[in-house]
């Protein structure tokens, strides 16, 4: 299938020689001879437009040929892709061959309602299940996932991965992940922040907050607070973790400085309670009196301290943001 514009300039320039040959055979008068030559002249073009044009037809169908060709191998790479992944999928669960193709099926479903690749959705799953969450469970786990990945354009794979970090590290059930969901929307929607911010950076403070005892609703403000103070989601993130572990537990010079305040609440029994961590917070501001100084006494961590002052200076719209 060779065809080159040195081959279609070659064959052109024959079909005219050949036509001119014919032309100067032609006998007769002059008249004749016209009257001929330009009937001839008219029969030639005539078939060089038709030549030239089924050559056209040749290089389009040949591009089109290509095209098709190019979508089949594309298409059957993806299905191939799409296989392997459920095949992975099917390594970490106990499901039969008719269940896997039910279960493939809905992947496939999912993709196009969040217009995602199957191939990533079927990853999705895996990442799913193989975080611990019930096989029948599965695919709700994920659906939530997928609906908060779609609504605040984050990778599928991260709204899992914190999806799933959040019901593990809470130990809630797999119908709670729409409460999850709930709580990732409001960070979004009420502090400075995208989803994928939150989404990469939130599953390194949740396993913390989960074994103080803070709740999701005050994790969720708080990072609404140090966020809208100005700090990144990432800054926000470290912060909040150097805070509760500080809070949870003090150093000796720390202990010290609680002591010589009086503050009643700096301990990990208040922070466990409902808005613990925002009393805290709320009673270290009143009695340290906005000195820098003796905050860092009682917080010695630079980063936790800088969530400190940061969220103290915000605790005025706390209620607003609680609410």
């Amino acid at each position: 299938m060779g065809i080159t514009n040195e081959t279609v300039t070659l064959t052109f320039r024959s079909e005219a020689r050949e036509a001119i040959a014919a032309a100067k055979k032609l006998g007769g008068t002059v008249e004749k001879t016209g009257r001929q030559a330009e009937s001839s002249g008219r029969k030639a073009g005539a078939s060089m437009v038709k030549w030239v044009a089924g050559i056209g037809s040749v290089v389009l169908g040949y591009q089109a040929l290509r095209k098709a060709i190019g979508f089949v191998t594309d298409s059957v790479g993806e299905f191939v892709k799409f296989e392997q992944a459920m095949t992975e999928v099917a390594t970490i669960t106990n499901f039969s061959t008719q269940e896997m193709d039910k279960y493939g099926r809905s992947v496939q479903n999912f993709a196009m309602r969040f217009g995602v690749d199957a191939n990533e959705t079927a990853k999705a799953l895996y990442q799913t299940i193989s975080a611990g969450v019930p096989e029948d469970s599965a695919l709700f786990v994920m659906g939530e996932s997928m609906k908060f990945a779609k609504a605040s354009l984050t990778e599928a794979k991260s709204a899992v991965d914190v999806m799933t970090t959040a019901l593990n590290s809470y130990q809630l059930e797999a119908a709670e992940a729409t409460a999850v969901s709930d709580m990732l929307f409001t960070t979004i929607r009420l502090g400075k922040t995208t989803g994928a911010e939150l989404a990469g950076s939130l599953g390194r403070v949740i396993p913390i907050a989960a074994t103080a005892k803070v709740g999701m609703d005050d994790l969720g403000a708080a990072m609404v607070l140090l966020t809208r103070a100005g700090l990144s989601t990432d800054e926000a993130v470290t912060s909040l973790r150097a805070l509760m572990l500080s809070i949870a537990s003090p150093t000796e010079q720390a202990q010290e400085a609680v002591e010589a305040l009086k503050l009643e609440l700096f301990n990990e029994e208040s922070l466990a309670q409902e808005g613990g961590l925002f009393k805290i917070l709320e009673e270290l501001t009143e009695k340290g009196e906005g000195s820098i100084q003796t905050l860092s006494d009682v917080i010695p961590n630079i980063r936790a301290l800088v969530g400190a002052l940061a969220a103290g200076n915000q605790l005025g719209g706390l209620d607003a943001i609680l609410g």
